[in-house]
C-alpha cells in the first residue's frame, strides 16, 4: 500500500495574531481528528530531519481513543526500504510519531537517512 508524505492532503488556514475574531469564525472549520493525525505525522518527520530529498511517508488515521501510524523511509532508488506502524493514545500524537520513528530507525532508518 502507498503512504503519503506527512501531512499530505491536510489544509491549513492562518490569520493574524491580532484578529481574534477571526481566529474564533475559523475554530468552527477545525476537524479535531485531522490535527491529531497531521501532529502525529510532523512529529515522525521531525524526529527524522526528513526533507523533500528523501522518501518518508507517515499516515496516521484515528480509531476511538487510539491513532494507528504506519511510516516509511526509502533510499531515492527504492532499493533500501524500512516501514514500520505503531498505535498511540489519541490525546498524545507526538509521542505516537516518536514512536514510529523510534520503529522506523530500529527497522534501518538511520542507515537510509545517513546515505
Amino acid at each position: 500500500a502507498s503512504l503519503p508524505a506527512a501531512g499530505q492532503g491536510a489544509l491549513a488556514i492562518e490569520c493574524r495574531a491580532d484578529r481574534p475574531e477571526v481566529a474564533k469564525l475559523l475554530a468552527a472549520l477545525g476537524d479535531a481528528d485531522t490535527g491529531d493525525c497531521v501532529r502525529a505525522e510532523r512529529a515522525v518527520s521531525r524526529a527524522l530531519g526528513g526533507s523533500c530529498q528523501l522518501p518518508l511517508a507517515a499516515h496516521a488515521t484515528v480509531h476511538g481513543g487510539d491513532l494507528h501510524i504506519r511510516g516509511l523511509v526509502a533510499s531515492p532508488d527504492g532499493r533500501r526500504i524500512a516501514r514500520a506502524e505503531t498505535r498511540g493514545a489519541r490525546t498524545e500524537p507526538e509521542a505516537a510519531g516518536r514512536a514510529l520513528a523510534d520503529a522506523l530507525l530500529q527497522r534501518g532508518a538511520a542507515e537510509i537517512l545517513a546515505s
